[in-house]
């Protein structure tokens, strides 16, 4: 395949989300989902980096399938669902480290 430039770029990749299991001390849950990301060059990144993991997954976070909210049902993606995720270290680490695995060019883990 040709490498093809193209501004905007977006993708999805999935994100796997480790948190600490209520029922089972000193163990930790995995949740998923899947995550739009917008690519950006590197200076932009550090931009973004300098302002804190908010601003960067603010801007770098476009959509997601799979977040569902405590009845089960699908949470669609949004400025104020997003806020309601910000302040939970694992959901920031999450999306973090699966944007930067798509970014090293890695191949996405497999569940299960």
């Amino acid at each position: 395949m040709q490498f093809r430039l193209c501004e905007p770029f977006e993708f999805w990749w999935p994100v796997r989300v480790t948190l600490p299991d209520p029922d089972r001390p000193g163990s930790v849950l995995s949740q998923t989902f899947e995550a739009k990301f917008l690519m950006v060059g590197k200076d932009r990144l550090a931009e973004l980096e300098a302002h804190g993991e908010a601003a960067l997954l603010s801007e770098i976070l476009r959509d997601w399938r799979g977040v569902t909210g405590a009845g089960g049902s699908e949470i669609p993606f949004g400025p104020d669902a997003l806020e309601q995720c910000l302040p939970f270290a694992h959901f920031r680490v999450g999306v973090y480290r699966a944007y930067l695995t798509a970014l090293n060019g890695q191949a996405a883990a497999k569940n299960g």
